[in-house]
Formats: structure tokens, sequence, C-alpha cells
């Protein structure tokens, strides 16, 4: 079996997709950690300084969460691009295999019993994710293909709930109030 090699064209570029994905990782950690880190600075901090005491504390906590966010992001994002040029496959397995590994390097410090078991039990949530997804993916198939076909709308200028003065018929208004039907613009031929 020959294989044929991708040329430039085919092959994406994963730079750019680490960078996107990084920084989307360090905005998300930003926005969870200002959260969370002002409110329990709210609820930690003694009456009347309540709201000095959560601005000291996102002040002082949300950038080591952000960073953190946004490195665990860079691990993943690496290690998934990696496994995508190394199967020449963009599929779900990548992200299965890539975060198991990811959490498997974060619990590194742990030991290795710890970050195997890291590892297992973070493919398995990850892969428990992708199935729910494809099951709601199937699901919502079926449910699209047991619809009937939609039929063509049919005017009924008979409608008994429309009163109208003797002699004139009754426009159905379509977008934005705009008479269906009837032409708002006129050719003119100019000779």
């Amino acid at each position: 079996m020959v294989r044929r090699e991708p040329t430039y064209a085919e092959i994406p570029d994963l730079r750019l997709r680490l960078l996107h994905d990084v920084g989307s990782g360090f905005s998300f950690g930003a926005a969870c950690g200002c959260a969370f880190h002002f409110v329990r600075g709210l609820r930690r901090s003694p009456t009347g300084g309540r709201l000095a005491g959560a601005a000291r504390a996102v002040r002082a906590n949300v950038p080591r969460v952000a960073g953190s966010f946004g490195s665990f992001q860079a691990v993943f994002v690496a290690l998934k691009s990696a496994m995508s040029v190394a199967r020449r496959k963009e599929d779900r397995w990548n992200s299965i295999a890539a975060f198991g590994a990811t959490m498997g390097i974060r619990h590194m410090r742990k030991g290795p019993r710890e970050a195997a078991l890291g590892a297992i039990f973070s493919a398995a949530f990850v892969s428990l994710g992708h199935g729910a997804d494809i099951m709601f993916d199937r699901v919502l198939m079926e449910m699209q293909l047991s619809l009937p076909p939609p039929q063509p709308e049919e005017e009924d200028d008979d409608d008994p709930g429309l009163v109208a003065p003797a002699g004139h018929r009754p426009t159905r208004h379509g977008f934005l109030g705009i008479p269906r039907g009837e032409r708002i613009v006129v050719e003119i031929n100019v000779a």
C-alpha cells in the first residue's frame, strides 16, 4: 500500500490553532476565576470592606487561574495536534487520548500511579462526553428523518376569520409587513 504524503494545502496550520485555543483557555480561566474569586472575596471579607476585599481577591488570584487554564490548554492542543499529525486523521480519538495524556502529565508530580489513574479516568470521562454527543446527534437525526417533508404554503383568501369591506381583497403581509406576491420593483425598458 502506497501512502500519499499530504500536500502543503492539506496540512492544517496547527500553530494558529494552538494560539487560538491557548487564548481561549486563558480568557475562560480569567472569566471563571474572576467570578469565583470575587464571590469568595465578598464572603470572606469583613463587613464594611467587602467590595475592596473582593477586588483584592480578584487581583491576587485571577492571573494564576488564567495562566493555569492557558497552560493546560496549551499542553492539550499540542498533544491533540501531535496525535492528528501522527495518525493523519482528525477525529474524536485524538482529543480523548490527548486529554488523558494531558491529565497524566498534570498528575505526574504525585507519582506514576496517580498519573496513570488520572490519565485513565480523564480519558474515560471525555469519552463519555463524546459518546453522549454522538447519541444526541443520532437522536436529532432520527427526529429530522421522521418528520414529514414541509408542504408548500397555500394562500387561502376565503378565510372566514378575515372581515373586509365589500369589494376589498385582504392582503397577507410577509416579512417586515411587505405584502407577498406583489412586485416592489418594476422594470422599465429604456429604448
